[in-house]
């Protein structure tokens, strides 16, 4: 799996120049899990996916720091082989993610500015 990324320094103009693709460290990742991307805030990019162990892991862009290397976001729990990670931003400052368990359960966790990471959990 090989994990690759472009991007645009000016996505208002109607002459789009995008950089080449460049590859991400994707050692970590279930060979064809999905990513999920999210922008919580300005020049900040959030990467969300499912390790081979099972364990939901994520890495992040900062504007003048560059790509963080992958880590778990709770190691204590795994997902089902390879399911993709729905994130959201709910409201300023908290994300939320969704994934399905190794038994079908559905599953989130979410990170709140205040708290930081919490653990998976089931819900109905």
């Amino acid at each position: 799996t090989r994990l690759v990324s472009d991007w645009s320094s000016d996505v208002c103009s109607s002459d789009l120049n995008f950089s080449a693709w460049f590859a991400i460290n994707s050692s970590p990742i279930s060979p064809g899990a999905e990513i999920s991307a999210l922008l919580p805030f300005p020049g900040r990019v959030d990467l969300f996916a499912s390790g081979k162990d099972g364990t939901a892991l994520s890495m992040f862009y900062l504007d003048g720091t560059g790509w963080s290397q992958w880590f778990p976001l709770d190691a204590t729990t795994k997902l089902f082989g390879g399911e993709s990670i729905t994130a959201i931003i709910p409201f300023e400052g908290h994300v939320d993610l969704f994934a399905t368990g190794t038994d079908g359960s559905p599953m989130s966790i979410f990170y709140d500015q205040g708290t930081g990471w919490q653990r998976w959990f089931v819900f109905p």
